[in-house]
């Protein structure tokens, strides 16, 4: 018949028992049941103390924390939070970090976990990955360097309108002055209260500085070298080629373009160093460039 299992309760149990007939010392009890003499003398104190009820196990967890946040602490990050909506605890926290730097404030994981339990924060969707663009983007080193356009950094772009759009504009104001209000505030927050990853969780406002490049008034006027045709587009997107009108676009009315000849009656379109198009001569039908924006 085998050996039935005793609970951790039963053992202790009948440990007492077995002491309290006297017949047994400590020291036999405890060889008997695999405790050590302080394991064996903790139970006896605790059935003196307690009884029967003080043999359970009891909880391990501490009686106070050292490093427990605050309550004060607790209640001025959801206060944040709650003046931010869109702010992530990252954000957060440098804000306040920024606005009261004297407080001691608790790791950005502990200001999530705040977050969490008080139903302020939603774990993120998992996004589906895209391949890259095959072109890299440029990245500037500093403000005003590199200035994107579309539609080589279109996505850079969109992002951006996402921002205003949630903060400002749904559901969009009754008025245009409360509108703009809202636009304001916006502009307020993005650039001097919300900390951004990119900028090493720095403000835009903290960053910015005046662009050195010169915005001149008017461009100069665009120049072909020699042995390239050069024809000036109309008002209404077409250039005169042998006697015929031929549509390009609207986008480069009244500036020039060159034609460059190339094989089989055929000729390059090009706006400055942009390929735009080829010419076939014969049919006089233009084929768009695929990449009319790369340097060709």
């Amino acid at each position: 018949m085998p050996w039935k299992e005793l609970c951790a309760m039963d053992q202790r149990v009948r440990f007492i028992g077995e002491w309290l007939t006297g017949g047994y010392s400590k020291g036999e009890l405890c060889r008997e049941y695999g405790v050590s003499r302080p394991t064996g003398d903790k139970w006896i104190e605790r059935y003196q103390r307690y009884g029967v009820e003080g043999l359970g196990e009891r909880s391990r967890r501490p009686h106070g924390h050292p490093n427990r946040t605050g309550d004060e602490v607790v209640e001025r990050i959801v206060a944040m939070k709650l003046r931010h909506p869109s702010f992530g605890p990252k954000k957060v926290m440098d804000r306040l970090r920024a606005t009261e730097p004297q407080g001691r404030w608790p790791a950005d994981s502990t200001a999530g976990e705040i977050l969490r339990r008080k139903g302020l924060v939603r774990s993120r969707r998992m996004r589906r990955r895209v391949a890259p663009h095959p072109q890299a983007l440029v990245e500037g080193t500093g403000p005003g360097q590199s200035w994107s356009a579309d539609p080589s950094e279109n996505g850079r772009h969109e992002r951006m309108h996402r921002s205003p759009k949630a903060a400002a504009i749904q559901p969009p104001a009754h008025t245009l002055a409360e509108q703009q209000r809202r636009f304001d505030a916006f502009v307020q927050e993005f650039n001097w209260e919300r900390s951004h990853e990119a900028l090493k969780r720095l403000t835009p406002g903290q960053v910015h500085c005046p662009s050195t490049r010169p915005y001149p008034d008017r461009l100069p006027e665009v120049e072909y070298p020699a042995g390239v045709t050069v024809r000036r587009v109309r008002h209404n997107g077409q250039f005169k080629w042998r006697g015929q009108l031929l549509y390009l676009s609207e986008v480069l009315a009244q500036e020039p373009i060159g034609l460059i000849p190339c094989d089989n009656d055929c000729w390059e379109i090009r706006f400055r160093f942009h390929l735009l198009g080829i010419l076939d001569e014969r049919t006089l039908f233009i084929s768009p460039a695929p990449h009319w924006h790369q340097r060709g």
